[in-house]
């Protein structure tokens, strides 16, 4: 068998696969315009031209920075403002040509990203970093470029910390915020040291996005200390030198540079960087050991993460705390005090079962912690009844943050609003009224929410990238909550609902960030930095001649995070960041009550580094936009193809070559991809040309293609020709996860001495979604559903005739050991009618995709191409176990091991069509004759090849139980895309 049969029958499948789960960039419903300039073009919705104008000097600033560390720059960067999720996010790429996307919403004050000063400056100038990283062309790389195009850029390979380590270092050099300058990342490091841990994160491990703390901010905390360090010792020319000579070099080959310029590798470098950071952060413990620090004990959580936000009842009864599990699900948790129990040590965890048909509070989304979906919950004061907000879907392109309320008398989910981008919530005290945080492009407002009416009302608006708060009623009538400001500043202010006016709070507050506030049976508290670490602080009122006063309540030497009392103790239960995440923990009343008359003072650990410049903010705001254009958008220049990649494939028969481009506009209303080849064994082309056009509530989609496969020998070979057109559509409305595509094919198949055509219409849809996070080895509870008709209209060589192709996955779990999971997946295909078994499904030896959704009629142990029908059935059952967790690589080398796993493996085939017999090879005729199988055993291990690349490789023995058909049992080493990593 030299090469796997592709027929008609899967032909369009994977393609029409990808089609139904393609994400809209955009709503089609949104108008755009375009702000082009010299070197930027800068897309927006039409409604918010000025926001667009505003990003525009932002760029134009970062780039006049940022030309002072690059010396290269492409002739035109496309930044596209996407306000269409409440995450905060966004990402930068040179393929096909240098663009931005940018989702503007304001980070929440518990981020790591939650201390900016000018967040659309520093925002931007992140972005633009990892364009001009990725620009550097020289030596031979130069005239490679010339030929092959955008994709030749060896930055693009650097590792992640490389990337975006600069790109963090040059974010706290262009503003008052920047991660190098944030208290929060601090507080981080110095649990690293107290704990001894800090150098257990190698250079390997700063790479990934391990599941354990601190996740995926590791390239960006562990990569901006070894910038940081770089640049002081070396000048902050090494960021030119080295951007330029990775530039001209083959990728991954990256130590020469290093050693040159800095005369050290990389890895020792790094080592570096964290002795250096270790010794500041020692420091820093030593000085704020002056004063005792407040004792505080942990609450113990098994099998979460973290923990934070803890917030109890009214009656102190129940504690709902925010988590994070080994699975790296978000989710909030409520917890019943003990019985006769004075704290929440060991306490109760309410089953919380919540209905399918609501929206479920722990429904997995992929994001950043620690925070992940949920911001913040709060009792009502009056009812065990817990506000608390989420992102979500709302359509199959917007997730936005709404309100929900979780009622404990009748265990169920009520969600108040629908895309109402609403964050923070707090209760009146009269349980009528829910004050909140609203969302809008690079900026936020004040709304309350009347329960009784249900009917939203606008309290106070702020200019761009002033970020309102937490706001806590303090009474019926007053407001209390934070806003940070763009030059870096965060402080206390009030609303009053009778005057409609804002004022300072009637107290002096201390000189830091100051925010989180909260209303408790003690009084006000909330959070400052006026120390340089985050600490809680109280509003003590005036009582009788003594005057009101604020203190600091905690001396803190990583950081609290936020505040709430016990009212039964008046004990304090806060988040606190430890050296494994932010967890909750509890300060006795008689600790907090008599704190240290002051608190010992220190600067940020790379204050020095990152000094303030005058004048960084507000020159900007009112600068001409002299050479901008402002046109409606257009897609128009952005489909030409930018690249080519070409494959050569070479055997003892013959030789292959191949070449592939894509594309798409910035609002990836139009996608097309194009691969050409030819294969010389059998003097023929190959092709696959796609194109989806996503401009309508409908996609439509097109594609073209030639594969040409034999069997034996190319005397038996089978060459297919086929285009299809339809539409594709996600049917949100009915459920998130269902997809649909419709449309039309025809198909040319040619054997030797043989023509045939057949056309004619499809329906397909999938159901469903699979997903792996954190410690998991394999989906769990998942399951998804594949089917696909075809119906083929009757010609001179064919009959009319139906095909169906279908695929159902399934997960199991719950009655296993942890992270165990049994899989059970059956692809199938029928056709009733009488055509030729080459022109339905054949089988493959391995899957090239883990846990591919879509039917691929895998028989591990036989050949590529052992069984075709125009029916069959393809049982595959696997029992999977964890061996080992790795985590481990060899300094800054491009391959990182993640986990070693099992399987125990079966496959299954029913064929109406044609077994092959080695014994005799050649194929013989079943008709459902017979149950062909196998057994096996497989060993997995997860890896990172080239820094980005989720690779899974697999050697496995199997042993064909039809010795007729399959022989002797095989040894096989193959290769998997992980899809969930």
């Amino acid at each position: 068998m030299k090469k796997a049969f592709c027929f008609g029958f899967l032909l369009p499948v994977l393609f029409a696969y990808s089609l139904s789960v393609q994400a809209q960039a955009v709503l089609p419903s949104t108008e755009f315009i375009t702000l082009k300039g010299p070197h930027f073009d800068l897309i927006i919705d039409a409604k918010h031209q000025a926001e667009g104008e505003f990003y525009y000097r932002k760029i134009l600033k970062a780039e006049k920075f940022l030309q002072n560390y690059f010396t290269y720059a492409p002739g035109k960067t496309v930044i596209i403002i996407n306000d269409r999720t409440d995450l905060t996010n966004g990402y930068a790429t040179k393929v096909p040509y240098s663009h931005i996307m940018l989702f503007p919403v304001l980070p929440g004050p518990l981020e790591s990203l939650g201390e900016p000063g000018d967040w659309a400056l520093e925002l931007l100038t992140h972005e633009y970093t990892h364009i001009l990283t990725f620009e550097p062309a020289t030596g031979a790389v130069k005239y490679l470029r010339y030929v092959f195009g955008s994709v030749m850029s060896p930055n693009i390979l650097l590792p992640t910390w490389w990337k975006e380590g600069v790109a963090v270092h040059m974010e706290s050099m262009v503003s008052t915020g920047g991660r190098l300058r944030s208290t929060y990342q601090d507080s981080m490091i110095r649990s690293f040291v107290l704990d001894q841990k800090l150098h257990d994160f190698d250079i390997a491990k700063a790479n990934e996005p391990l599941p354990t703390w601190p996740e995926g901010q590791r390239p960006y905390l562990f990569g901006s200390i070894f910038w940081s360090q770089t640049a002081a010792e070396f000048g902050q020319n090494i960021v030119t030198n080295l951007h330029n000579r990775h530039g001209g070099r083959m990728p991954y080959f990256i130590q020469t540079p290093a050693r040159d310029l800095m005369g050290r590798s990389y890895d020792d470098q790094y080592e570096k960087a964290l002795a250096e950071t270790q010794k500041r952060a020692n420091d820093q413990i030593l000085a704020l050991k002056a004063s005792e620090p407040t004792t505080d004990e942990e609450l113990s959580f098994p099998k979460f993460e973290f923990a934070q936000l803890p917030s109890i009842s009214a009656d102190g009864e129940y504690m709902a705390v925010i988590t994070k599990d080994d699975i790296d699900k978000r989710r909030l948790r409520v917890f019943k005090r003990g019985e006769g129990k004075l704290d929440f040590r060991d306490p109760t965890e309410l089953p919380l079962k919540i209905s399918q048909d609501e929206e479920k509070p722990d429904k997995k989304v992929f994001d950043e912690p620690p925070g992940g979906t949920i911001a913040r919950s709060e009792w009502f004061h009056h009812k065990q009844v817990l506000v608390y907000d989420k992102v979500d879907s709302v359509n199959s392109v917007e997730s936005l943050s709404d309100l929900y309320l979780l009622d404990l008398s009748e265990m169920r989910v009520k969600r108040l609003t629908v895309g109402a981008r609403a964050r923070e919530a707090s209760v009146s005290p009269d349980d009528k009224q829910l004050v909140f945080v609203g969302l809008g492009m690079s900026k936020t407002n004040l709304q309350i929410l009347n329960l009784e009416t249900n009917k939203i009302e606008v309290l106070a608006e702020k200019p761009l990238q002033h970020r309102i708060a937490f706001p806590t009623f303090l009474n019926d009538r007053q407001i209390i909550y934070s806003v940070a400001t763009p030059e870096g500043k965060e402080n206390l202010e009030i609303y009053n609902l009778d005057t409609k006016l804002t004022s300072a709070v009637p107290f002096t507050l201390p000189e830091g960030k100051n925010r989180l506030p909260s209303q408790t049976t003690e009084g006000t508290f909330f959070i400052s930095n006026a120390n340089g670490v985050n600490n809680i602080y109280q509003f003590v009122p005036a009582v009788g001649k003594t005057p009101a006063k604020i203190r600091a309540v905690t001396h803190a030497l990583t950081g609290y995070m936020s505040a709430s009392i016990d009212p039964k103790t008046s004990d304090i239960y806060a988040t606190k960041i430890t050296s494994r995440g932010p967890q909750v923990v509890r300060i006795e009343k008689a600790k907090w009550q008599n704190p240290p008359a002051s608190l010992p003072k220190i600067s940020g650990i790379f204050a020095d580094r990152y000094p303030i410049q005058d004048g960084s903010i507000g020159e900007d705001e009112t600068m001409p936009l002299t050479d901008v254009e402002i046109a409606p958008y257009s897609s128009a220049g952005y489909l030409w193809p930018r690249y080519w990649i070409p494959f050569f494939n070479f055997t003892s028969n013959g030789w292959s070559i191949d070449a592939m481009t894509s594309g798409h506009d910035p609002l990836q209303r139009h996608n097309y991809s194009l691969a050409v080849g030819w294969e010389s064994e059998l003097q023929r082309m190959a092709w696959n040309v796609s194109y989806l056009n996503m401009s309508f509530d409908w996609g439509i989609f097109l594609q073209s293609a030639r594969t040409n496969t034999y069997l034996i020998n190319k005397s038996s070979y089978l060459s297919t020709d086929a285009w299809a057109v339809g539409l594709v559509e996600n049917l949100f409305g009915i459920h998130r996860d269902l997809n649909v595509v419709i449309g039309a094919t025809s198909q040319k198949f040619e054997v030797p001495a043989d023509r045939l055509e057949r056309k004619g219409s499809f329906i397909q849809t999938t159901l469903g979604k699979l997903s792996q996070a954190g410690m998991q080895i394999s989906p769990e509870s998942d399951q998804s559903y594949f089917l696909k008709v075809s119906h083929f209209n009757m010609n001179e060589r064919f009959p009319v005739h139906t095909q169906t192709l279908g695929s159902a996955n399934l997960y199991v779990s719950s009655f296993l050991p942890e992270r165990h999971s049994i899989m059970f997946k059956v692809s199938g295909a029928y056709t009733q009618e009488p055509i030729a078994a080459r022109y339905g499904v054949s089988s493959v030896t391995y899957s090239s995709v883990a846990d591919a959704p879509a039917p691929q009629f895998v028989m591990r142990g036989y050949l590529s191409g052992h069984f075709i029908g125009k029916t069959a059935i393809n049982p595959q059952l696997e029992y999977r176990f964890p061996i080992r967790e790795i985590n481990r690589g060899a300094g800054s080398d491009p391959l990182f091991l993640r986990r070693l796993s099992g399987a125990v493996v079966h496959d299954g085939m029913m064929v109406d069509g044609f077994a092959y017999r080695r014994a005799s090879e050649s194929y013989v005729r079943d008709n459902f004759n017979g149950y062909y199988s196998n057994m096996g055993a497989e060993l997995r291990m997860d890896s990172v090849v080239g820094y980005v690349l989720p690779i899974k490789f697999i050697l496995g023995h199997y042993i064909p139980l039809d010795v007729n058909a399959g022989g002797d049992s095989q040894t096989g080493f193959s290769l998997q895309i992980n899809q969930f990593f």
